[in-house]
């Protein structure tokens, strides 16, 4: 059985002898090392994954809560729309009344 430092450098002797072979575009994988050996490379990796991540997780919950408000907006105002069938273009016409609505409001308030 193979340990995780010993498959690592089987990997590593694989892209290299692709990067012989093929393509030098493999060679491009043995930079990852960088990143395996020095900590501070390691510790500036983290911190722009992290930021990434948090950008990310940030992005999925606005389309989560957009998504609500358009099914909430779909319920109470399902009587406006002629098309009584739930479907994707339905969704995409509250989401336009929706936002028609808030622009109106936010125009009316000033």
């Amino acid at each position: 059985m193979l340990n995780s430092e010993m498959f690592y450098w089987i990997i590593y002797i694989i892209f290299a002898f692709l990067g012989l072979l093929k393509d030098t575009i493999f060679f491009a994988v043995l930079l990852i090392e960088f990143i395996a050996r020095f900590k501070t490379m390691k510790t500036i990796m983290n911190s722009v994954w992290d930021k990434i991540k948090e950008i990310l997780l940030t992005l999925a919950l606005w389309i989560i809560l957009i998504y609500w408000a358009t099914l909430i907006a779909y319920v109470y105002l399902y009587e406006y729309f002629p098309n009584k069938d739930i479907d994707c273009l339905s969704l995409i016409n509250v989401r336009l009344i929706l936002n028609i609505i808030v622009l109106l409001y936010n125009l009316l308030s000033k």
